[in-house]
């Protein structure tokens, strides 16, 4: 007995495949960005039946969820080094007042008396030796955040330090810092002590001991608190004597994935010390007392 073999109607196909496979999805390549609910940080990683991206670029599946890959240190360094030259050009006003503001606090008798009163820990007495340096019209220069001037969310600073700081680096090295925080928000008048330290390590060979200015993003805490952050710094010639550092953060005390590394401030030192550094990274860690 002959029987007849029928030709698949291609929609009576399809429907089959469907019912077949149920509500799995066809990942093609490049498509896992075009999909909703799947395949983004930290969503769900698309499903598959064959071979293809289940995460959009730069991400991978981790417990059947689209994670960050771990950036390695070098490309974080050499990402945050680009950036820091860029923000140097941007804020070469703001850098120029500081250097004159860093000038002030460091002649003889006015360092002296600064000196002091952070040695006895007085906030306000260190605050008012150095006052003179810095004048309300300068503070409104000072605050807002130049644009271009790297991934911020904000757009002034917040708070200024001064301080006194001395370390050095060859390939690696230390370095620590006490002064005074002031809170911009307040007009000035709200100041806390705080101390520094930092880890270096880079292309640099510099060593000294000089007053410190720098700018934050970062607001006043209302009490006692620890901040980690990450500093590109560089010194001696590059810059024609002195030092500037740029600014970033840290999540946990260690560095995050590169796009979400946050430009936070930046500082300057004289030219105290001897050296250069050439983009050398510093991990800072800072007590706010």
């Amino acid at each position: 007995m002959k029987t007849k073999t029928q030709k698949l109607n291609p929609l009576l196909a399809a429907a089959l495949m469907l019912t077949t496979f149920g509500a799995a999805q066809i990942v093609e390549p490049r498509t896992a960005q075009a999909l909703d609910g799947c395949g983004r940080l930290n969503q769900k990683a698309c499903k598959a039946i064959h071979p293809g991206p289940r995460c959009v670029k730069g991400l991978k599946v981790k417990k059947k969820v689209c994670v960050a890959k771990k950036a390695k240190a070098q490309n974080i360094d050499k990402i945050m080094r680009k950036r820091a030259r860029a923000i140097l050009k941007q804020t070469s006003a703001q850098r120029k007042l500081l250097k004159n503001i860093r000038k002030c606090v460091a002649k003889s008798s006015r360092r002296k008396a600064f000196k002091k009163a952070l040695n006895a820990k007085n906030p306000n007495a260190a605050y008012n030796a150095v006052s003179k340096c810095l004048s309300s019209r300068q503070v409104g220069t000072l605050r807002a955040v130049p644009r271009g001037a790297g991934r911020t969310k904000a757009k002034t600073f917040n708070t200024m330090t001064i301080g006194i700081g001395a370390g050095g680096v060859g390939g690696f090295g230390v370095s620590g810092s006490a002064g005074i925080v002031i809170n911009f928000n307040r007009a000035g008048s709200a100041v806390r002590f705080y101390t520094s330290g930092a880890a270096a390590k880079g292309i640099g060979l510099a060593l000294g001991a000089d007053v410190q200015v720098g700018l934050s993003t970062s607001r006043m805490p209302s009490g006692p608190k620890t901040e980690l952050g990450s500093s590109i710094v560089f010194a001696g010639k590059f810059l024609l004597g002195g030092s500037a550092s740029i600014d970033f953060n840290r999540y946990g005390g260690k560095i995050i994935n590169p796009v979400n590394i946050e430009f936070e401030g930046f500082g300057i030192a004289g030219g105290a010390g001897v050296g250069v550094e050439l983009g050398t990274r510093h991990n800072t860690k800072t007590k706010i007392w």
